[in-house]
């Protein structure tokens, strides 16, 4: 019983660990293309634009940092029993 009780302790670190990995590597790609398209953009339309616009739609776009990771980690277990 013991031993059941650490190996399941175990795995769910694991898990854990794995999915926050997936997700943080996830989210850098997602950063990273967005960072790399608006360098891509024309002067223009960082003139018509007002900073704080750029920098609300940036943080709310990605600021859903967490949510791939805390997702994977928090989807209850198939009970086929």
């Amino acid at each position: 019983m013991i031993a059941i009780a650490i190996a399941t302790s175990a795995l769910s670190v694991v898990q854990t660990y794995v999915s926050t990995e997936v997700g943080q590597r996830v989210m850098h790609d997602l950063r990273v293309s967005v960072y790399r398209h608006l360098q891509r953009l024309s002067l223009a339309f960082f003139t018509r634009t007002r900073a704080g616009e750029v920098q609300s739609r940036i943080a709310n776009d990605i600021g859903v940092s967490t949510t791939p990771t805390s997702t994977a980690t928090t989807i209850p277990e198939r009970d086929d029993g």
